[in-house]
């Protein structure tokens, strides 16, 4: 079929190979053409309507990605707080420590000083003196010193051949 306007601007319809159109015929292809526009307009706003939705569904993910983000983020941040808060907490511990330490040092730095001091002053140089030279020990005279320098160690050991001066 197929449509044709006439010389008043009506629109005829003529089924090919036959004649006209009868107006109950013309009148049922028009309904129908009618009916099949507004399913194609009903289609095109359902197909809108559902563009809208996937728009809004797609804008909802992208909240979700978001908010995935952002609870990641926030994890990490807590993360990263607990173990500031940690290694403060082993900065802490260890300066107590050394600062302990370092107390006990000076106790014992103290405590080594009185024993010296102790030791020095019940030291009589006096009475060793006299001790010696009723032993028959005597200071050497210059003469009976010899010095000498020896290259391999510091250390002396008895009965070892002294070079000649």
């Amino acid at each position: 079929m197929r449509t044709e306007e006439n010389i008043r601007g009506q629109k005829t319809y003529r089924a090919t190979g036959s004649g006209a159109v009868s107006r109950y015929e013309a009148a049922r292809i028009r309904q129908r053409s009618e009916l099949a526009a507004g399913r194609r307009k009903a289609d095109r706003e359902f197909r809108i309507e559902q563009n809208i939705k996937a728009q809004h569904n797609g804008a909802r993910a992208f909240s979700l990605a978001q908010l995935i983000v952002i609870a990641v983020a926030a994890v990490a941040i807590l993360c990263s707080a607990v173990m500031i808060v940690y290694c403060e907490s082993v900065l802490h511990t260890t300066v107590s420590m050394v600062n302990n330490r370092r107390i006990a040092l000076e106790t014992l730095i103290e405590e080594n000083r009185d024993l010296e001091a102790q030791i020095n002053a019940e030291v009589d140089v006096v009475q060793i003196r006299q001790r010696a030279e009723r032993l028959g020990l005597h200071i050497p005279s210059g003469k009976q010193v010899i010095s000498y320098r020896k290259a391999e160690s510091e250390r002396v050991i008895q009965n070892e051949d002294i070079p000649e001066p």
